[in-house]
């Protein structure tokens, strides 16, 4: 019972996907031209997916805190520049991690 507690393997290969996902949006983006609103939808929705992912595993604060690590590392070694992996981190903890209330 206490292992699973630590268990990462749902949470890292989440953050791995997810990553991949908001890297493909954003470059695909730019590559076809479309307009900010239309890349931030896309990336609103892979927010809601993120807030879900948390619902439904029910992530206790050492697996959100190791799923926005590795968030923000897969998202620096991207090349993805620091303002925008910050705005993306802050997003997922502050209105996409947060439990709702009952």
């Amino acid at each position: 019972m206490a292992l699973s507690w630590f268990d990462l393997t749902e949470v890292r290969a989440y953050a791995i996907a997810l990553v991949e996902d908001l890297h493909r949006v954003k470059a695909g983006g730019s590559a076809r031209g479309d307009k900010m609103a239309q890349t931030g939808k896309r990336m609103e929705k892979l927010l809601e997916q993120a807030s879900a992912f948390e619902n439904a595993q029910r992530l206790n604060f050492y697996k959100k805190a190791r799923l926005l690590a590795d968030v923000r590392e897969g998202l620096t070694s991207k090349g993805w520049v620091a303002a925008d992996t910050e705005a993306i981190i802050n997003q997922l903890l502050t209105n996409r991690l947060r439990k709702a209330p009952k």
